[in-house]
């Protein structure tokens, strides 16, 4: 660019020294000289900027030893340098104008010398040169003022461009802000930010005392999965005073989070919904500077709209997740009394069946089929007792008012003794025992309905010959008890809800008879009041496998230790 300047302007300066009488061997010489001068400044230019030297500080030398050159030309040539005056003006006009304040220390001194020692290298008097000086400033004044109010109205224009531009689309937005669904509500919202001019936006929401990044746009930077303190970092600050904080060095920030080395200015605005603060919303840039004062404007306008908008369509979401659980659990409930109703009607029958054949044919049965009829009915009637003592166990935990009286317990005897009480049913199957000489502290009553609920739930989904196994362990402070089968296991989209109430995996055809969706949601209950949970582990074609811990009766800390 200097090089195609100086091409311009020396031709002008030949054919007016030409125009004015100066020999042609004169002005080719100092041509040639200007030309030569020039090319060796350019190649100079190019190998500083190759050996890291700033190309912008070469190019300001480089303007002033080309103004240099120009200046020995015209005092080579000879003859009245005051025509020369709006060229000199101009140069130092328009640098005053363009170039910054560093340059202007280099170029200005320069131009003057320059067009000192053109005036001074004539036949001017001193007060000639002192005149043509003051018209050269005055040249220049007028030329730096029509710059700087052309600069100044184009950068209004853009800036009123920008800020229509800006609120335009800060209006669309907030008539976009009435979407219920968070996902895309948070999605309008960071495309927003990014609208407005940021190149980073982030949405952070509180939740347990941490900010969440819920909508991260821009180039990437540190990610927390699970969000970072709600005191820490420009958003912290911003929520934790209540007001927007902006920086324009966010690597000289002092509460600088790491990981954020692309962040240079950002602005943080807290989301408010009514008293309460939700959350953040920041915007960034990659360069430092402090924020436009309308672009934090619009953001706090943005971030007013948005905290309302959030809390509203999480309220929407929250409420429609209930309408859509309570529709669910309305049709459990027909399932489940549809179940309950089967499954006593079936008992029912048969002790009505037999009743009436006892009744009606009593005295001609001989004995054996006397006995087997009395089993059977005797064996309905324990299944009948075994449901409605299910449903009563149940009703009583929900209404809080089943007691849970705990204490040390040794574990080996009693599910020994469970398992005995339990042998006809567990006929069919393989039943092995591997429980630790340990004793936990539980209701012993409570106890047996986990396991026995347990138990004939795994023995109620594995088909016969397969194998239970029941076992204990000392893990810690804590006891494991399990019971595992080998059976076909619990799919995926089951295991979630295995422990619901009224709920009863598979298809309805390949439900097995007996149950009624009750038993594991009793277990879960039973173990919350026990302060612990029902874990379930199941593969598909390879088991199940049912546990949970229970305190030990010994520390773990004491056990086997004698006082000191």
């Amino acid at each position: 660019m200097g090089l195609v300047a100086t091409v311009l302007v020396l031709p002008i300066l030949v054919v007016d020294a030409r125009s004015h009488g100066a020999h042609l061997d004169e002005i080719s010489v100092g041509a040639l000289a200007v030309m030569a001068l020039a090319a060796l400044l350019i190649a100079a230019v190019v190998a500083l900027g190759r050996r890291g030297v700033g190309t912008t500080a070469t190019f300001y030398v480089w303007n002033a030893l080309a103004m240099s050159a120009l200046t020995a030309f015209i005092v080579h040539v000879g003859g009245d340098p005051r025509r020369y005056g709006v060229l000199y003006g101009l140069v130092m006009g328009m640098g005053a104008a363009l170039f910054p304040p560093r340059a202007q220390w280099i170029l200005q001194p320069v131009a003057v010398l320059s067009y000192t020692v053109a005036l001074a290298a004539s036949d001017l008097t001193w007060t000639e040169v002192l005149v043509q000086l003051a018209l050269v400033a005055v040249l220049v004044w007028m030329v730096v003022t029509g710059c700087i109010h052309l600069r100044r109205t184009l950068s209004a224009e853009r800036h009123a461009r920008s800020r229509a531009v800006r609120h335009a689309e800060l209006a669309s937005a907030l008539t976009r802000l009435t979407s219920l669904d968070p996902d895309e509500l948070m999605d309008r919202i960071a495309d927003t930010v990014v609208g407005l001019g940021f190149e980073l936006a982030t949405i952070g929401v509180v939740r347990d005392g941490y900010l969440v990044p819920v909508r991260h746009r821009g180039f990437p930077t540190a990610n927390e999965p699970y969000g970072i303190p709600a005191d820490r970092g420009l958003a912290g600050r911003a929520m934790c005073e209540r007001r927007t904080v902006s920086v324009s060095d966010y690597l000289a920030f002092e509460g600088r989070l790491p990981g954020r080395d692309g962040v240079r200015s950002a602005v943080a605005v807290p989301l408010l919904a009514g008293d309460e603060v939700i959350g953040a919303l920041i915007g960034a840039r990659s360069t430092p500077g402090e924020p436009h004062e309308a672009e934090v404007e619009a953001l706090e306008v943005l971030a007013t709209h948005a905290g309302h908008a959030i809390v509203n369509a999480e309220r929407f979401a929250s409420e429609r997740r209930t309408v859509e659980r309570l529709t669910e659990l309305e049709a459990m409930k027909s399932d489940f009394v549809s179940n309950v109703s089967h499954e006593l009607r079936t008992p029912l029958t048969v002790i009505h069946g037999v009743g009436e054949t006892l009744k009606t044919h009593g005295d001609a049965l001989d004995e054996e089929r006397r006995r087997d009829l009395l089993t059977r009915l005797t064996a309905n009637s324990e299944r009948l007792g075994t449901m409605i003592s299910a449903l009563l166990d149940f009703s009583r935990f929900e209404a809080g008012s089943s007691e849970v009286t705990t204490a040390p317990m040794a574990l080996r005897p009693v599910i020994t003794a469970l398992l005995a009480r339990m042998e006809p049913v567990l006929d069919g199957h393989h039943v092995s025992l591997d429980v630790a000489d340990v004793a936990v502290v539980a209701d012993p009553r409570l106890f047996e309905h986990v396991v026995e609920n347990l138990l004939v739930n795994a023995l109620r989904h594995t088909p016969p010959g397969t194998t239970v196994a029941v076992g204990a362990v000392r893990e810690g402070d804590t006891v494991r008890v399990s019971v595992t089968d080998d059976g076909p296991g619990i799919a995926p989209e089951d295991l979630e809800r295995i422990t619901e109430r009224f709920f009863r995996g598979g298809a309805p055809g390949d439900r097995p008879a007996g149950g009624v969706g009750l038993g594991l949601a009793l277990c879960e209950q039973i173990l919350a009041a026990h302060g612990t949970t029902l874990d379930v582990r199941s593969e598909v074609g390879t088991g199940t496998s049912f546990s949970f811990a229970l305190p030990a009766a010994v520390p773990a800390s004491t056990a086997g230790s004698g006082a000191v």
